[in-house]
């Protein structure tokens, strides 16, 4: 995993488009990266999908028309009867079309898209900043909105659909791809460093610094041949801090993930650091316990009361003093995690179904 994150690093390194609507220099390269991450693993710019989505960011057929490189009218025909490019792709026919130079604009075709970096980067922006002007537009998103949200928006938008992403954006519907990652979760990948790239991206700029809207040849951090470490100042396990709970790459984070998901219905928390030390609080206490999660209750005095088997007549649980977690260190729990991670022999399957109640 650490590899394709460096991958990522390098490929966010070598964008070369500017900056992203009113993204700057660090953030649009922070959703460079994440995005790569999710859709080539870290960036692959011939790789081609058994759909026929394409490339770095696997645009499809749609989004190159929105930039102008594939016709629009000879797509239009060709998605006729199909009610969404989903499932024209999955029919063979975007791969059909993609395959046709006909189909291409300015002398362009899939093999000259998939040996040009820089022309894929050009399609991802110009796809970002049209769904940000229409999310801004519909006041989905404010210009002032924290650059994290809006990169985690443009990241589900890109991923999942716009209509996802305003339901991620706007606190609404959880929907979920195959895989079953949510668009809350591609959201909190750029709010809440949930891919975990912030260390390796931070690594980066502190020995690779890019001024603002100063450029990197495309050709200065190849996609392929030499590793980022080897190629020098990209960083590698060894450089990287031990993991808070909130980052993938600490061994209880799905254990983390569940109780700050279920976390949704209670009582809500004055800022999301609080709730994130919650999680984290309780996280480790089910450690402690030898306990799984499978649901989060709430009284009326505010105590918190994590359990498992939730409904049986021999459920376990244990209280939370909600004002303690709260303000818990997340690093304190993080490193006790860690610790109980490794010593504790916990045998419960992870339930596939997790909810959260109030009382």
């Amino acid at each position: 995993m650490a590899d394709i994150r460096q991958q990522a690093v390098a490929t966010a390194y070598a964008y070369d488009q500017g900056d992203i609507a009113v993204l700057n220099d660090e953030t649009t390269r922070r959703l460079v990266a994440s995005v790569a991450l999710t859709e080539s693993r870290g960036g692959n710019p011939e790789l081609t999908s058994r759909q026929g989505f394409v490339g770095t960011f696997q645009h499809g057929a749609q989004a190159l028309a929105n930039a102008d490189l594939v016709d629009r009218d000879k797509l239009a025909a060709a998605m006729t009867g199909f009610k969404s490019e989903w499932a024209f792709a999955n029919s063979g026919g975007m791969t059909q079309f993609l395959e046709n130079r006909e189909n291409w604009k300015h002398g362009l075709s899939l093999d000259a898209f998939k040996q040009s970096p820089e022309l894929q980067n050009d399609v991802f922006k110009r796809n970002a900043e049209r769904a940000f002007e229409r999310a801004v537009s519909e006041g989905v998103l404010k210009e002032t909105d924290r650059p994290e949200k809006i990169a985690g928006f443009l990241k589900v938008e890109h991923v999942m659909g716009y209509g996802h992403a305003k339901a991620a954006a706007n606190g609404e519907r959880v929907f979920r791809a195959p895989d079953g990652t949510s668009n809350y979760d591609y959201m909190h990948d750029l709010t809440r460093d949930r891919d975990g790239l912030g260390k390796y991206m931070a690594q980066a700029r502190e020995q690779a610094p890019v001024a603002p809207n100063q450029t990197v040849p495309a050709h200065a951090m190849p996609t392929h041949s030499a590793s980022p470490a080897e190629r020098g100042g990209m960083p590698t396990d060894a450089t990287v801090a031990a993991p808070l709970l909130n980052n993938p790459n600490h061994r209880e984070f799905e254990r983390f993930q569940r109780a700050y998901d279920m976390l949704d219905t209670v009582a809500p928390f004055r800022s999301d650091a609080q709730r994130t030390n919650t999680a984290g609080f309780i996280a480790m206490k089910s450690l402690e316990q030898g306990m799984q999660i499978e649901g989060i209750l709430e009284n009326k005095r505010g105590e918190l009361f994590p359990i498992q088997d939730l409904g049986k007549a021999y459920e376990k649980t244990f209280k939370v003093d909600r004002a303690e977690a709260e303000t818990f260190p997340l690093a304190d729990a993080s490193k006790r995690a860690e610790e109980l991670g490794r010593n504790a022999a916990i045998t419960q399957d992870n339930p596939q179904h997790v909810r959260a109640h109030t009382m």
